[in-house]
């Protein structure tokens, strides 16, 4: 078994119920954590959306997350996808330089006191190579070749996109044979084409070390900003724009 995640995307009930829109989220949030946990699930993993308005709590969502026993703590910065839209278009969302020192914080700062291992989602082609050995080359990804999504509305999808991206549901709880769907339906086996096709890759990820690993990151995310499943990450994009994708880790330098 993988994770059982439970968001926390605040340290107090004002701060993660504003977030969420729902009052009381952060006591059931809390409830769920501790009734999980009391079940005797040590793999318990907190997921904190990240944003400008929530990064001065990191520190006490991990203490938070710790006294509750979850076994984990995973920051995934705001995506451009369903509330995230009005948080990005406010100037909410993290830029390149902003995540990157959060992963540089993460990293080299908090997770040597949190006591409670920490992941952050960032392309393994911008971790140093002595993060990726110690995180096994962990990407942080979801391994959508290993998922499928259940919606709150019976909807079977690719993942929790699917609430906002239509296209990407593949069928209905009780209507749809979940077997037939993970064996059988056309975007599925599209995609898993693609994505061994790592040769195929277009853009940068056509150009990196870790392509084959990374498989160009968050395929929803990508959907949402490119209309493609499998395209270059947003944040891969910028950072070769900007300079700061290594040469190193480009197949072209090293041939």
């Amino acid at each position: 078994m993988g994770f059982i995640s439970v968001s926390l995307d605040g340290a107090d009930a004002a701060s993660h119920d504003s977030f969420r829109g729902v009052s009381g989220a952060f006591d059931s949030a809390l409830s769920g954590l501790d009734a999980l946990v009391g079940a005797g699930y040590r793999n318990v993993q907190v997921i904190m959306s990240v944003y400008r308005g929530n990064v001065p709590q990191i520190d006490e969502v991990v203490a938070l997350a710790r006294a509750h026993g979850a076994g984990s703590v995973k920051f995934t910065p705001v995506t451009n996808t369903g509330r995230g839209v009005a948080l990005h278009e406010g100037g909410e969302a993290l830029d390149l330089e902003e995540r990157m020192a959060l992963a540089k914080y993460i990293q080299d700062d908090l997770a040597g006191r949190a006591g409670i291992d920490l992941v952050i989602n960032l392309p393994p082609a911008l971790r140093t190579f002595k993060k990726l050995w110690q995180s096994r080359g962990s990407t942080g990804d979801c391994g959508v070749q290993r998922t499928l999504g259940i919606l709150g509305s019976g909807e079977i999808a690719m993942c929790g996109i699917g609430r906002t991206i239509p296209e990407l549901v593949y069928g209905r709880l009780g209507e749809d044979s979940i077997r037939d769907i993970w064996l059988g339906h056309p975007k599925i086996l599209r995609l898993r084409r693609e994505l061994e096709d790592v040769a195929g890759y277009p853009g940068i990820c056509g150009d990196c070390i870790h392509a084959g690993a990374c498989r160009t990151g968050c395929v929803a995310n990508n959907y949402v900003d490119n209309s493609r499943l499998v395209w270059p990450s947003a944040f891969c994009v910028q950072a070769e724009e900007r300079g700061l994708f290594p040469e190193a880790r480009r197949k072209s330098s090293i041939r």
